[in-house]
Formats: C-alpha cells, structure tokens, sequence
C-alpha cells in the first residue's frame, strides 16, 4: 500500500475511534447526567405530589383547629343548640372550605351533629364513620389523656369505603385552650377526582391516587419506583395512612422533556464532531499529502530513478527545512560522496589494474626468463671450461721449429681432442640459443595478450561532461593550471553521458596538459583553453564532439601529420609530462572515436577535436522537496 493512502486509511481509522470515544463518552458522561437530572426532576415532581397533599391536610388542620378550639363550639357541645349550626354550619361555609365530612363528637364518642356528603353535595353513609356514635378506640377520637392539645391533633389520610379522606380531629376547648375537653371536632375532603386536578394544577405535574389496605400487597411506606416509557417517567410512592395500616399509593407522571433536550444536544455534539473531524481530516489529509507524502514520494522516485539508471549526477532541489528536506540534503550529499567515491575507486582500479596487468607480466616475464639466466650460466660456465688458452699455446709449439717431433706429435693429439671438444661446445651453445630464442618469443606473446586485455576490459559510467573536465582538469599540474583559464560555460545545457570517465579524464587531461605547455611556451600573460561541445548524429548513432581550442604556441603544419605518432613530440625530453598524444589516439580509437589537430600556424594556438560515441542517459525532471 502507498504511503498515502497508509496514511489515509490511518486517518480514517484515528477519526472512527475518535468520533466513537468521544460519542460513548458523551453518552456515558453527559446524557446519562440528563438522565439523571430527569430522574430527579421526576423524584422531585413526586415529592411536591405529596407536599401538595400534606399541605392540604395543614391547611384542613389549621381550619378544623381554628374551630375545635372556639368558645362557640364548646357552647354548642354544652347545649346543642341548632344557631350555631344555622349560624356557622351552612351551605355557603361547606361549599366555601370544601368540606366533606364534619363531626361534633363527644368525649364517649356519641355524634352531636355530623354532616357526610360526596363531592356533589349529596349525603352519604361511611361503614368508618358511624352517624351515631364512634368507638371509643376510633383513631379519629382526639383525646387529650394527659398531652397538650397541639400533641392530640390527628390528621392524615383515612381510608374509607367512598374514596380516601383527607382529615382532622382535634379535641373542642376553649379559645384560650383551657379547661376540661368537650369533644372531638373531625373534618375532612374526599381526595376526589376534582381535588386531585386542584392539587395537579397547583404543582404543575399530573399525578393519580390508588388506594389499598395493606402495605404488603404494594411496597414500603416512602419508597419511589420508576417506570420509563418514550415519553415519560411514571414515579410513585405510597402516603400511609392515619392508621399506619393502609395507604395512599401517588403516580406521578414526568414528561421526558429533559432528555430529550438532551438527546437533540447529543445529535447536535455527534453532527458537529463528525463534521469538525471530517473538516480535520481534510485539512490534516492536504497538510500531510503537502509536507509529507508529496515530498517522500518525490524523494523516492528520485532514488528509484538513480536506481535504475545510475545516474549521479541529478540532485535534488531541497526548499523544505523539516527531516524531509535533511533527508534530501543527506541524499544529495550521499549521492556527491558515492559519485567521488566511484570516481576515484575506478581510477584507482584502473591504476590498480595496470599496475596487476604489469605485475602479472613481469611475473610471466620472470618466470620465463629464469630458465633463460640458467643456460646462460650454464652456457658462460662451459665456455669458461674451454681451454682456449692451453690450444693457443699448443698451437704456437706445434708451429715452433725447435720442438722434438715427440712433443709435437703429442701436442698435435692434444690440440685435435680440444677441437674436437670445442665443436661440442659449439653445437651445444647452439641450441641454447635457440632454447633462448623461443623464450624470447614467448615474453612478447605475453604483452600482446596483456595488451588485448586491456583493451576489452572497460567500465562505463553515467557522468556530466563538466564532471569529467573537472576530473581531468584536478590532474593537471599545479605549475600548468596557473597559466591558463578554462572556459566551459558551453558545456551547462549538455545532458549526462554514459561513458569510460576514467579513460576520458585522462584522454582530457592530456590533452589540457599540452594545451597548458603550448600557452607556456608562448608566454602568453591571458591564457585560455575554451571548450565546446555538441551531441551529434554520425551513421544513426550519437557522438560526442569536442573542441578543446587554446591560444597557445600552435603547431606547423609537418607536426600536425606526426603529432600521434609513437615517440613523436615538440617537447624537450626534460619537459615531458602526462601520458601522450599517441596513448591518447591508440584510447581514443579503442573507445570507437577518433582525434585529429588544428592549426594555423605557430603563435595563432591550436584547436584539438574529439569524436566519440557516447549513451546520452535521459534527462531526470529536476525534484523540489
């Protein structure tokens, strides 16, 4: 896979868990707090339920005692006398207060007077409230026994067969609260159905009322539980009753408004996240294309078209300052050191292989002349062994007169057996000689073939021309490079070559080597060597033509036929240098090219033309990083 489209696929996956993390979070942290917050609201929306309904028994409190604890009632529970009731007890004061049911009871119990009707004024009968007399152990009997009158009070919700009662009982005294108690006055509201909407209006949350007769069949006495729909929290509770026995069970309904909010804001924080990572996304997917992935993938066409062409020569152009441009420059640097590098470990190669090829040689040379030194130190010690002087001074006495004839006759057999050895001689040292001879043969045969494989034997390299001059202008001597300037401001536009460098900075260099000598010869205080070059077409095959043109001495027109040939030179032998002209030809032509001189005489400098085929590399698209 690409980088890009690596790096694509990582952002995608970033935002993915990104947008996931932060969704579950939210849901997590924020909407369950709207939750939350909601089942609160609905806890409290049910606890103002049951305020509602206490508040309603304290204010029924409040109005019984304001009753209960008047001087006119406890008259009336002396005489019974019906003003009181006609005065006090009328339509208007029931309908007013809303009561339901109102009791003078004595202390045994015994009614004095009661009103008991529904919610629509008509009278009725409750098995809980007998219309005669109450038991004496009626909850609903607020005795003092010993408390003070405000601990005597009874209130609370009593259950009765019709519907449940909101009532309170508190014991007659006087207006000063003093005195012996003349009886119980009850009072109470039917929770009906009207009342119930009152109370739901007054706390702005509909509620419903159940009732039941055992705690057991339902749930403890204060306990809340939830129930969810879609649109709303169901809360309840139970408010016991007076008795502790029963109770009132309160459903209260919460509309789920809260979470909804809160699901709309949830959708709102999802919708916006995905679109901001979205918007990052794209903006980190052009940020990352621009600085990163454009960069590297420019870097790495440019090393792969290194790669397959091996060409040196381009470089990359780094205007970025981050890792990616360090990298470049790194490249660009690398690429400079393996270029020198290459460079100079085939010139040393090829140095390095002379000098083998020539070790070689001399190893063959040695090897063969060996046998050579030997015949002829066999051959010396033989010709040495002869008695030369002994036959002359035999010769002499054979010739003299005075000698006997005995002593001649044995001189004569002497020098006939030295002959004789000395024709030995001379046959053997004949064919040594010819043993030396073919051995001689032999060593020339090995330069010949050392000669070929030289020629055979080269490496090509992908170089700019300005490379190469510059290689072979580093060989030229210290004392030359200073009489001349060199002029290659035609070479810029040329495309990299794929040749031998090494040969060529010598072919080069020779040739800058004399045009520097030739400037020098003239005395010449404004030398220039100028070259130009062109790529050529010659027998559909493209060459390389140079002109290395100087204003030098120059040359006559005689040395121009004779300047490549072997030996042949316009130089003292004092003032010889580099590798010649001839080497430069023989070069030359190994390469398939040829070299020829030009000049118009002498003082007017000379203009030396190379031809050479050559492997134009195609031009690399310069890389910006």
């Amino acid at each position: 896979m690409k980088l890009g489209r690596h790096l694509f696929v990582v952002l995608i996956m970033v935002v993915l868990v990104y947008v996931g993390l932060s969704c579950m979070i939210q849901h997590m942290a924020v909407y369950s707090r709207f939750e939350k917050l909601e089942t609160d609201e609905a806890q409290k929306n049910l606890q103002r339920c049951s305020e509602a309904i206490e508040r309603e028994i304290f204010h029924l409190v409040s109005f019984t005692r304001d009753w209960g604890w008047w001087d006119d009632t406890v008259a009336f529970m002396s005489t019974g006398s019906q003003e009181y009731i006609t005065a006090n007890v009328s339509g208007s004061t029931i309908e007013d207060s809303g009561l339901n049911v109102i009791y003078f009871c004595r202390n045994d119990g015994a009614v004095a007077w009661r009103y008991c009707a529904d919610a629509q004024g008509k009278q009725i009968e409750l098995p809980q409230l007998p219309s005669e007399r109450l038991s004496s152990k009626h909850i609903l009997l607020a005795m003092l026994d010993g408390k003070d009158c405000e601990n005597s009070i009874r209130s609370g919700i009593y259950m009765t067969d019709y519907k449940p009662l909101l009532v309170a009982a508190v014991p007659i005294l006087t207006t000063n609260k003093q005195g012996i108690q003349a009886g119980v006055l009850i009072m109470g509201k039917f929770l009906s159905d009207d009342l119930v909407e009152h109370l739901s209006a007054q706390v702005n949350v509909p509620f419903t009322i159940a009732q039941f007769a055992s705690f057991a069949k339902k749930q403890e006495k204060g306990a809340v539980t939830l129930k969810r729909s879609d649109d709303s929290i169901e809360t309840s509770t139970v408010m016991a009753d007076i008795s502790n026995k029963g109770g009132l069970l309160i459903n209260a309904t919460t509309k789920r408004d809260i979470t909804k909010q809160g699901t709309a804001a949830f959708n709102w924080s999802v919708a916006s996240l995905c679109l901001v990572s979205l918007l990052s996304m794209l903006v980190l997917s052009i940020g990352l294309r621009k600085i990163v992935v454009k960069p590297i993938r420019c870097l790495t066409e440019h090393v792969v078209r290194v790669a397959q062409t091996d060409d040196l020569t381009t470089r990359i152009t780094v205007s970025s300052k981050n890792e990616i441009g360090t990298l470049a420059e790194k490249f660009n640097y690398m690429t400079d050191q393996l270029q020198g590098a290459r460079i100079k470990l085939l010139e040393e190669s090829y140095h390095h292989g002379k000098s083998e090829q020539a070790a070689g040689m001399l190893h063959n040379v040695r090897n063969a002349l060996t046998p050579v030194f030997t015949r002829l130190s066999t051959l010396s010690e033989q010709l040495n062994a002869c008695p030369v002087g002994n036959i002359r001074l035999a010769r002499g006495q054979i010739k003299d007169q005075n000698v006997d004839e005995e002593r001649r006759a044995d001189l004569q057999k002497y020098f006939d057996l030295a002959y004789e050895q000395l024709l030995e001689t001379f046959e053997n040292s004949r064919r040594q000689l010819d043993d030396i001879c073919g051995r001689m043969h032999n060593i020339e045969s090995f330069f010949n073939a050392a000669a070929t494989h030289m020629r055979t034997h080269r490496c090509s390299e992908v170089l700019t021309l300005r490379q190469i001059i510059l290689n072979a202008s580093n060989m030229v001597p210290d004392e030359l490079s200073q009489v001349f300037t060199l002029d290659q401001s035609h070479l810029e536009w040329l495309p990299s070559i794929k040749v031998d460098g090494v040969t060529l900075s010598n072919i080069f260099a020779n040739i800058l080597i004399n045009a520097a000598e030739s400037i020098k010869a003239s005395k010449s205080d404004n030398g220039m060597i100028s070259i130009r070059a062109n790529i050529e077409l010659k027998d559909s095959t493209q060459v390389l033509h140079l002109v290395f043109a100087d204003n030098g001495s120059g040359l006559e027109p005689n040395a121009l036929k004779n300047i490549f040939d072997r030996g042949f030179t316009t130089k003292h032998h004092s003032e010889l240098s580099g590798l010649g002209l001839h080497w430069c030809a023989n070069a030359i032509n190994e390469l398939g090219g040829r070299i020829w001189l030009e000049s118009e005489g002498l003082g007017k400098g000379a203009r030396a033309h190379v031809v050479l085929p050559v492997i134009v590399c195609k031009q690399m698209e310069a890389v910006n990083v």
